[in-house]
Parts: C-alpha cells; structure tokens; sequence
C-alpha cells in the first residue's frame, strides 16, 4: 500500500484556501474579484496534482481495486453533501437555485461539467439563475480523468501507457487551441470540456511515470530543491493575482504555463517533505471544504440580510461541516469499514436525491411549462421549426424600414433589444435584428444572410459583447466579413457593463480599432449612467433607452421620423405560407399557456415599466 505524502497536504490546503477565496469574492465582493482574477487556477493545480497520484496508485495497484477505492472516496461524501444541500433548497424555495435537483443528478452521474456547457450556464459571470453546485463541474471532469485512465491501465501493456499519455496531452492542448483560437468558442464552454482540460491530469501522469528518471535529475541539483520551490509557489501565487481567462494566448498557454510549474512544485515539495501544521489541517479535509464552501455560501447570499455577521458564521459553518463530514463520512469509506452500512447510505441517499428531483419537476413553474410546449412546437418538420427559430421563440426582434432606402442596419443583444422599439420610432429607415444572449459568431451569420439589406444601408451598427469575453481575431474577422459583404461603413458601440471582467479590454480593443481606421466608435460607456441601467448594471430602462436612441441617432446624423409611428414586428418579405403558419401556431401555443410576456421587451423588464413603455409608445 502507497504511502501518503504528507508535503502533499500543505499543497492542498492552500489550494482549496486560494478556490474558496475566489468563490467568496465572486459571490458577496464581484468588484474586488479583479484583483485575484486567476483564483480558480488552483483547481488547474489540483487536476495536476490528482493526475501524478492516481497514475502513482495506478502503476502500483490493481486497476478494479484503484476504482473501487476512488468510488468509496469520493460517492459517500458527495451524496451526503448533496442531499442535505438539496433538503434546505427544497425546505427553503430558493427560487434562484431552482435548477439546483437536475444539478444534483448530472453530478451524480459525472457528467456535470456538460450539464453546464449544454445549460449554457457560465462559470465566470452569472447574472440570472444560479447553480448552487458550481465547483462540482470539476468533480465530474476528474472522474472521467480517472475511467480513462482506468481503461488505459486495463487495456494497454504497461509499455505505451506513457504514449498514450503524451498522445493525449498533445490531443488536449490541440483541443483547447481549436476551440478557443479556431471556433472562437466562448471561454467558459472551453473551460468546462473535458478534452480541453485534460492535458493537465495527464501532465502530471507523465511526472509518476517518469518519477525514477526524474529522482536522478533532481539528485544532480539538490541544492537547488528550495530554490526551485520558493520560486515555483512565487509565480504560482503570482498567477492567481495576475492572470485572467480573458486573454488571447490564455487557452492553452495560459494553462500549461501553470501546469508546468505545478509539476515543478509538486515534486520539490515531495523531497523536501516540508509541512506547515495550518495548511497540513486544512489539506487533511481538503475534499470536504471543496465540496461544501460553495453551497454555503450561496445559501447564506439568499437567507441572510445581515451579511457581515453571516459570512463569519458561514466560514465557521463550512469549517464545521468539512470536519463533521471528514470524521463521519469520509474517513470511514476511505478506509473502506463496514461497507455493507456504507452501501446503504448511499443508496438512501440516492433516492432522496431522485425522489426530490421528480417532485420539483411536478411542481415546475408557468415559465418552464411555456418552455415546454414551445418544445413540442419545435420538434415539427424541420422548415416548421425553422421559421418559429428565425422569430419571436428565440427573442429574436426584427424591424425592417417600410420603405425600401435603409439608413442603417442595426445589430446586436438583448441591450440594443431593449432601445429597438424607441429607435423606430424616433427615426426612420432603420433596419434592426437584436436577440437576448446574442455572440459574434451567431451575429456574423445574421449578416452573411443578410447582405443585400447590408449592401443598401448606409452604415453598419453592432453592440455585441455583453454575453462572453470577445478575442480581438474573431472582431477583426467579423470587422473583415462585413467589409467583404459590402458594409458602406461600420459603426461599433462599446459596451457599459462593470460587472464582466472584459469591459475594459473589450473596450481599449475597439479603441484600437477605431485608431486603425477599421471602425467608428459610438461611446456608449462614457455616456451610461447608473440612472439609465436596470440593477444588473448592464441593461437599459425606459430612461436609459431614450438617452441610447438619442446617442446613436446623433453619432449616425439619422433623420427623425416627421410623425412618429407605432413600432411594430416586421414579417420577412419572403416569408413563405408555412413560416407565417408557424408563427401563427406559436402565438396559439403561448396563448394557450397564459403566457403574458410581450415579444417586444426585454425578457425580465417589472411590469410596472412594461406599461410605462406602452404608454410611452402609444402616445
């Protein structure tokens, strides 16, 4: 039997101390999380750190027991964790944890880090619903590191497993680089995939491995083990408090520069066997502080008002807990006692999840039940679900000029979805299509499709950039594609959004462009005040949205309407018969569901604004 590494401890208690803070400055302090912008590369660490001691357990181990082991280590707590999060949400009713049973169950299954990409839940801003098991994304991404690994050691002769690790490191840096460089990939999508990440766990397999040729290299240099190590957690540290994910060069190099220093680390601090007794504590029940810091914290954002008295109680609560969880539960299996009791509390467990996940569906809200037989719309012949796709399902907003001279085409996300109802009116000629969680990528095939009504405008608009971190190549590109279409001249506006870590990168780039001579800027963060935003700080009120129609009709010298219009959701002229009936099944289905709200508005607007708005526009 292996034995444990002590050293190790003092590297996972501080690496589960930096998460923790990172997850607490994300949840109660969003404007200081800048300053430790790189905070969650410590769960890159840990996922090298795993990667040398399951492949050292590996090499030693027979390959049914190594998962035997790992199921025993890992199930109990996770469901015990999971259950009693789940009964306070349910007890509670938590509405913005509402997701949080379906959560439960793609945890359990391991295949949570794609629930997240597949939900299009991001990891680095959150604006509406929250998911109350966030970190577990990276749970479910090791278990699968550690079935592929299962499987490498079953099938392979121990000959070529160091092959086929250097294979798939290659493969997974390939990977991480074709999505995020190539198909300009969204960087949370890319951070949650699996074949992206995996390079990490498989790097520090090589360092297990490799370990006895690697014992002699080190040997040769003694003297320099401290240095190395000093220096190595130096930059490490550095890394945490100067990198971020909203940089160009980030996927892969970002990482591998923190994966090779992590192996650096990892091994220095093996030969000096140096422990330091806090951080050894804190490493001993570092699987429990990981599992329950973040649920804690959540709960405590939506149960307390007294917030500076709560966040004490809560680390003294998450402390508490992890040592409760340690003592009784996790020990316990990891030692693999009395597994016949361990069996069924698990299996209880289990149940209780499931049993509580059925019984939250039932009771769904109206919103879901829309949704639902949206659904149902959708899954018609495909010319059918295309035509409800292109329209008011997706929240897409369309307004076409009546006449056929178009002033500008406009494009953008639910921001500029908003102000569109206030533009038509106010000017005319112009050409609008605006949907809620719009990207660049989807924006440059509205534009592809399209580039007749591009080509007789007069100017371009795009306020793109609220809903991911946009590289400055696929801009360019974009920029590039329009110009090829036959944009005339193309305006961008900058975006006014404290809370995303990229408003100011995002910025400065159009800035630059502008200073190229590529672009036009229209300054749309100078202008935004506090006044004119909704509580996120992003999205536009009725005040916000008439200073915004002003801003743009001046920067682009629009001509105002002589006789103010009613706005009004324009059919495409080519609509076919079958797209019309779509839409006309559409209005039937919502109609049906008691679904009041307008296609016209911004998802999320109160209703007492929806009325101001009306008003404001019948006048």
């Amino acid at each position: 039997m292996l034995t444990r590494i002590e050293s190790l401890d003092n590297l996972r208690g501080f690496l589960v101390l930096c998460v923790s803070i990172y997850h607490y400055l994300s949840i109660f302090h969003q404007d200081y999380v800048q300053s430790f912008s790189g905070g969650f590369l410590a769960v890159e660490v840990f996922i090298v750190l795993s990667g040398y001691l399951i492949t050292r357990v590996l090499i030693k181990e027979n390959s049914f027991n190594f998962l035997i082991k790992r199921f025993l280590r890992i199930y109990p707590s996770l469901v015990f964790m999971i259950t009693i999060v789940l009964f306070i949400v349910y007890m509670n009713n938590f509405e913005p944890l509402s997701l949080a049973f379906k959560e439960s169950v793609y945890a359990l299954l391991s295949f949570y880090n794609y629930f997240l990409i597949f939900s299009d839940i991001p990891y680095f801003d959150r604006f509406e619903k929250e998911v109350v098991f966030l970190p577990l994304w990276s749970l479910s991404m090791e278990f699968q590191f550690y079935a592929l690994s299962f499987l490498l050691f079953l099938y392979l002769p121990r000959r070529y497993i160091p092959y086929a690790y250097m294979f798939l490191t290659f493969v997974s840096m390939a990977s991480s680089f074709y999505y995020f460089q190539v198909q300009n990939l969204n960087p949370d999508h890319v951070y949650f995939r699996t074949e992206a990440r995996a390079h990490a766990f498989f790097m520090g397999g090589l360092l297990a491995l490799y370990e006895d040729k690697i014992v002699h290299i080190f040997q040769k240099v003694k003297r320099l083990t401290i240095p190395i190590f000093l220096i190595t957690t130096f930059l490490i540290s550095l890394t945490f408090f100067k990198f971020s994910i909203y940089t160009d060069w980030f996927f892969p190099f970002g990482f591998l520069i923190v994966d090779i220093l992590s192996l650096l680390l990892i091994y220095s601090l093996i030969l000096l066997s140096y422990s330091f007794k806090p951080l050894y504590l804190l490493g001993r029940i570092s699987y429990p502080i990981f599992l329950w810091h973040y649920p804690i914290m959540l709960l405590t954002k939506y149960s307390s008002t007294a917030l500076l008295c709560a966040e004490c109680i809560m680390f003294l609560a998450i402390l508490s807990v992890s040592i409760i969880t340690h003592i009784l539960i996790e020990e316990p299996f990891r030692k693999q006692e009395n597994l016949k009791y361990a069996s069924t509390k698990i299996s209880l467990g289990v149940f209780s999840i499931f049993t509580l996940y059925f019984h939250n569906i039932k009771s769904e809200n109206l919103e879901e039940k829309v949704g639902r037989n949206i659904e149902k719309i959708e899954q018609r012949p495909a010319e059918f679900t295309k035509a409800i796709k292109d329209t008011e399902v997706s929240h897409a907003l369309i307004y076409e000029p009546k006449e056929r001279e178009c002033s500008a085409f406009l494009i953008g996300d639910s921001v500029m979805k908003g102000a569109a109802p206030f533009l038509v009116r106010k000017y005319d000629g112009l050409f609008i299509d605006a949907r809620v969680n719009r990207w660049f990528s989807e924006a440059l095939e509205v534009a592809k499709r399209r580039a007749d009504t591009i080509r007789r405008c007069e100017v371009v608009v795009v306020h793109l950039g609220h809903n991911g971190y946009p590289r400055r190549g696929f801009v360019e590109n974009f920029i590039d594609a329009l110009r090829q279409i036959g944009a005339k001249e193309i305006y961008f506006i900058n975006i006014k959004a404290s809370i995303l870590k990229w408003e100011n990168s995002y910025n400065n780039l159009l800035k630059d462009l502008e200073m190229k001579g590529k672009i036009r800027l229209i300054d749309w963060y100078s202008i935004a005040k506090e006044e004119y935003l909704h509580t996120d700080g992003i999205h536009l009120n009725i005040k916000g949205s008439k200073v915004y129609t002003t801003l743009i009709g001046k920067s682009l010298n629009l001509t105002e309407a002589e006789k103010p219009t009613k706005s009004m959701l324009v059919e495409y002229k080519d609509q076919t018969n079958i797209q019309k009936k779509a839409h006309q099944n559409v209005d039937l289905e919502i109609e049906k569901t008691k679904d009041t709200q307008q296609v016209d508005y911004k998802e999320g607007e109160k209703e007492g604004e929806r009325e101001e708005l009306q008003r404001d526009m019948e006048e």
